[in-house]
Formats: structure tokens, C-alpha cells, sequence
């Protein structure tokens, strides 16, 4: 087999298992730790994953097996999700979720912190304006393209006359 085909097959076959970043558990990163935990071993994902689905419906290895990675990804999204909602749930029920401030003399709820990929993106604060500090505006004028266009052609039709 030449070379090049095979390189190919490998990049289609990678493209087509290679899950779509759409997921949040799987787009955004978690904090990384620097030492690896004295417990993981090689191919521990697959048997992480697939028991937090199993536990959850009771399937099979094989039954899992044959789901393709974005619905397994989905389905412990999801059951992570739900688990997520059920521990702030239990949480707001309790005392410590509550801090008495002696100022105002009332509660305030203090809400549980979520997973890193239930955190909403930095990219999606709308509407925020951006402050941009004098030192690094260009100086002179600002022109813009169709006040350059106008400028352009002002001075052709000068050169014409």
C-alpha cells in the first residue's frame, strides 16, 4: 500500500471517531493537575465512563460498547448533570448553603460550586464593554474604510481636472 493512502484511511478513520467538540464535558478543560493520582492506570477512561453509564441504566460492557462515543459522552453528560442538580438540590436544603451576615442581619444563600465543564464560557459575556487604556489607542485621526474610499476618490477626480 502506498504510503500516502494509508495516511489517509488513518486521517478518515480518525475524522470519523473523533467526537464533535459540542459537549461541554469534553470542549472545556478542567484545571490540570501536575502529579498523576496514584490510581489511574492505563485505559481507565473506558472503564470510568462506562460504569457511570452502567450504574445508571443497568447496561451491559457490550451494550455500551456498541453506543458510538458522542452518545456515550452524552449519556454520562447527562447522568452527571442530573447528578450535579440533585447534590445543589440537597445542598440548598441544608444550613451550611446559607451565611448570616451580620450587617444586613439576613441570610444569603450561597450556591454550590459547579464542575468546570457546567461553568458557563468567559467568551459569552455579552454585552460588556471592553475598556481599552488610553496608552494603546492609535493616535491621529480614525478613518474608515468608506471615509478612505471618499478620500480616494476626491483625489482621482482632482488629478482628472
Amino acid at each position: 500500500m502506498y504510503w500516502k493512502d494509508a495516511l489517509e484511511a488513518f486521517a478518515y478513520i480518525h475524522s470519523v471517531t473523533v467526537p464533535d467538540k459540542t459537549l461541554p464535558l469534553i470542549s472545556k478543560q478542567a484545571e490540570s493537575k501536575n502529579q498523576k493520582d496514584t490510581w489511574d492506570y492505563s485505559g481507565r477512561l473506558w472503564f470510568f465512563y462506562s460504569s457511570i453509564i452502567a450504574s445508571a441504566f443497568g447496561w451491559s460492557t457490550k451494550q455500551i460498547a456498541s453506543l458510538s462515543v458522542r452518545e456515550a459522552l452524552a449519556y454520562v453528560q447527562e447522568i452527571l448533570t442530573d447528578k450535579q442538580l440533585e447534590r445543589e438540590f440537597a445542598w440548598s436544603t441544608t444550613e451550611v448553603a446559607y451565611s448570616y451576615d451580620k450587617q444586613t442581619k439576613k441570610s444569603k444563600f450561597v450556591s454550590l460550586s459547579r464542575p468546570y465543564w457546567m461553568l458557563p464560557d468567559i467568551d459569552e459575556k455579552k454585552g460588556k464593554v471592553v475598556r481599552i487604556p488610553k496608552s494603546l489607542l492609535p493616535v491621529g485621526t480614525i478613518i474608515t474604510i468608506d471615509e478612505r474610499k471618499n478620500e480616494i476618490e476626491k483625489a482621482k477626480s482632482t488629478r482628472d481636472n
